[in-house]
């Protein structure tokens, strides 16, 4: 732990390492906090980081890597990795945006990986476009816009969601309804296209339904006339951001260009509107763009190997 006084206010600024038991829901506050509306803040949705958490892939022996800035014992930073060493994403206050150096020193040295040849690489992640001046200190400091980049869009919920009707004998349920986790393995399996039957367990899903904010009543399924679970659409919502979160939506190949997800989806938006949504965000796919979600910036990838 070390202190810091920077410009002309004395700020006795102190970093840490992130404690998952303690610290999770501090930095979800944190997230709410100064979360702006369209995700114009650039850090992750309160949502998103309750889903990093409980995810298959989450490496919980790597989290106390994570950095915490704090001024006073108020977070105000956040250095973090998602799912993999070698990954970094960015989540400040911008009235500490001063403090960017700093994390970016932080994460290379705490969450670059390690290569065969001996050389570290560090990619900063899902940088937003709009945040010319962080992409500015990477160019500075040798960086590269890695080839990866994504879109980020957003569904207005301010007018009537579109209905969409399904075809005869499919219906749609939620998992406050009916929670079968075989079938939900089988479709999150397959939907993302892993080839043949699931080779991982069902506790997979049970963890992914465990953070304390998860919603049966927001994650639907389409079921199929023989009792498959067709589809399954993901949905969250924090009433302080007024904002759902689409995470994950999936198709079985089986059951794909019969319109299932976009009706999944429709009704899944729906129901957060009802909750007080104004919005809702996903992208990166030209399906998204189809249905009605306007692009509003691009997030990048940042690299280096030193």
């Amino acid at each position: 732990m070390r202190k810091r006084i920077r410009g002309k206010t004395h700020m006795n600024i102190t970093v840490r390492n992130y404690k998952p038991l303690s610290d999770f829901e501090p930095i979800r506050q944190f997230l709410i906090k100064n979360h702006q509306y369209h995700n114009a803040d650039g850090n992750f949705y309160p949502s998103e980081w309750e889903y990093m958490h409980t995810h298959s892939l989450a490496p919980w022996i790597l989290f106390p890597r994570i950095g915490i800035w704090e001024d006073n014992g108020e977070i105000v930073a956040v250095a973090t990795l998602e799912w993999l060493l070698g990954e970094f994403m960015l989540q400040i206050n911008p009235d500490y945006a001063f403090l960017k150096p700093e994390l970016l020193h932080y994460a290379e040295e705490n969450l670059s990986v390690m290569n065969a040849d001996g050389t570290r690489t560090l990619r900063v992640s899902r940088l937003h476009n709009t945040d010319t001046e962080m992409e500015e200190l990477l160019i500075r400091q040798g960086y590269h816009m890695a080839d990866d980049s994504d879109w980020a869009g957003f569904f207005d919920l301010s007018g009537e969601v579109p209905q969409c009707p399904l075809p005869e004998g499919f219906s749609i349920v939620s998992l406050l309804e009916e929670n079968d986790l075989e079938k939900i393995n089988r479709v999150m399996w397959r939907g993302f296209d892993h080839p043949n039957e699931p080779d991982c367990s069902i506790d997979t899903r049970r963890v992914m339904q465990s953070g304390p904010h998860f919603r049966p009543e927001l994650n639907l399924v389409v079921k199929a006339p023989n009792g498959d679970y067709a589809v399954y659409c993901g949905m969250w919502y924090e009433p302080e951001c007024r904002e759902a979160y689409l995470e994950p939506l999936c198709t079985d190949p089986d059951y794909r260009k019969m319109g299932l997800a976009k009706a999944a989806l429709y009704e899944a938006m729906r129901r957060t509107k009802e909750l007080g949504a104004l919005s809702c965000v996903a992208g990166g796919q030209p399906f998204y763009e189809k249905i009605g979600f306007v692009q509003e910036y691009v997030k990048r990838d940042w690299e280096k190997t030193w």
